[in-house]
């Protein structure tokens, strides 16, 4: 049985071991080298990431950004933070950090392409780049040796807004590149070549593609972004049923166009 969707590149549950969740501890402490972080926790790597994405930017000037934004943070508190003696960062000061340093927040949270292990919580360590797919929605947490541990199925449910969002943009991406594709070829070749004719094929495919999509969530109670006014006229006009789709005042939410 695969975890979510048919043909999505998630993992197979069918070749992994289930586990209970209780964890045993480990029998004893990691090396640094092993190990990312030690003791003191995913502060610490966040406290890490920030004195690599900062750079040459000074603590000041991250601590003045951090508080055009609403996080009242000045120049002690980050070396505080970065020296080790504050070892607690909150999820909305994790946000505000990683928006004030315009990086991806998860990017201040995992080492990844630094180690092959990181305590992703107590007593469960774990390749980066698993815990980046339990974050977003990908993979049950595991335990260490990689067994899936859990309510897979509640999992699922849980997940299921991140699995159709994500499948909803990239829906909308096929729909920019297809329209990009129909104006550079009428342009080219010409509106009645048979390229540009292809061209507005496709454009009617990943129209009716993205249309499904839409459907599909609102049939599962996700509620769908908005579309730009554009795109769902040309949806109109390619014959696709358009009375349930949410229509964005100027671009949308989210819109391609």
């Amino acid at each position: 049985m695969s975890i979510f969707r048919p043909g999505a590149s998630f993992v197979n549950v069918d070749s992994l071991e289930c586990a209970s969740m209780t964890q045993t501890p480990r029998s004893g402490r990691r090396t640094r080298a092993e190990l990312v972080p030690t003791d003191a926790g995913l502060a610490e790597i966040v406290a890490e990431r920030i004195k690599t994405y900062r750079g040459t930017m000074s603590a000041q000037r991250l601590a003045e950004r951090c508080q055009e934004i609403g996080l009242q943070w000045d120049r002690q508190t980050i070396a505080n933070l970065e020296s080790g003696r504050r070892n607690i960062v909150t999820v909305g000061e994790w946000l505000a950090l990683s928006y004030a340093l315009s990086v991806p927040p998860l990017a201040l949270l995992l080492p990844l392409g630094e180690s092959d292990s990181m305590e992703a919580v107590p007593d469960v360590a774990l390749h980066p780049d698993l815990v980046r797919r339990w974050i977003e929605g990908e993979t049950p947490q595991t335990t260490s040796d990689r067994h899936v541990t859990g309510d897979v199925p509640f999992y699922q449910r849980a997940a299921l807004p991140l699995v159709l969002y994500r499948e909803h943009y990239a829906a909308q991406q096929r729909v920019e590149q297809a329209n990009g594709r129909v104006q550079t070829k009428e342009y080219t070749d010409g509106a009645d070549s048979p390229a540009a004719v292809e061209a507005r094929r496709q454009y009617s495919d990943a129209l009716a593609a993205l249309a499904t999509v839409h459907k599909e969530m609102r049939d599962r109670d996700v509620l769908p972004p908005r579309l730009h006014r554009g795109v769902v006229d040309d949806m109109a006009r390619v014959g696709i049923d358009t009375g349930q789709i949410r229509v964005g005042d100027q671009g949308g939410d989210d819109g391609a166009r």
